[in-house]
């Protein structure tokens, strides 16, 4: 068993239905590094003005789910995802450094605008104070879940 499989009770990577291009490169990925995560089809927008909109309620979609199905914790990969060279390596040790700590979200990827500052929390997880504007990959815990969907909700 892959040791995100081991750690999350559920992993799910996001892909709109006309993006078989991403669907293929998703699972070839997933495969690859023996990960077994569900789809979640994403909401297509009929226009591009609500793209942001339709993807934001995608995840809120999903966060429910997962709530309602009593996950504790939940991995989410944007069909975009790379994987670092050292992410099979280093794994490991973060998701050790990660158990104990208590964490509504995690990223595992984004892009973060500006300075970051990062406050450490071991060797390889830091706090950080601010939102990311494009993720990845997340985590959500079951205690980070209502807090998400209500955020999203408060949009």
């Amino acid at each position: 068993m892959h040791p995100l499989n081991a750690f999350f009770d559920r992993i799910y990577w996001l892909n709109l239905d006309r993006r078989l291009d991403r669907r293929i490169h998703m699972e070839r990925l997933l495969r690859q590094h023996g990960i077994e995560a569900t789809r979640w089809p994403g909401l297509d927008a009929k226009r591009p003005d609500l793209a942001h909109p339709a993807c934001t309620e995608g995840h809120r979609r999903m966060l429910a789910a997962a709530q309602r199905d009593g996950v504790r914790r939940l991995l989410v990969f944007k069909d975009d995802v790379e994987f670092d060279p050292a992410f099979e390596k280093l794994l490991p040790a973060v998701l050790k450094e990660l158990e104990p700590l208590e964490w509504d979200l995690f990223y595992l990827g984004g892009i973060f605008l500006g300075h970051l500052q990062l406050e450490p929390l071991s060797d390889h997880i830091g706090r950080i104070g601010r939102a990311a504007v494009g993720l990845h990959a997340y985590a959500v815990s079951a205690a980070g879940m209502p807090k998400l969907i209500a955020g999203i909700e408060a949009l």
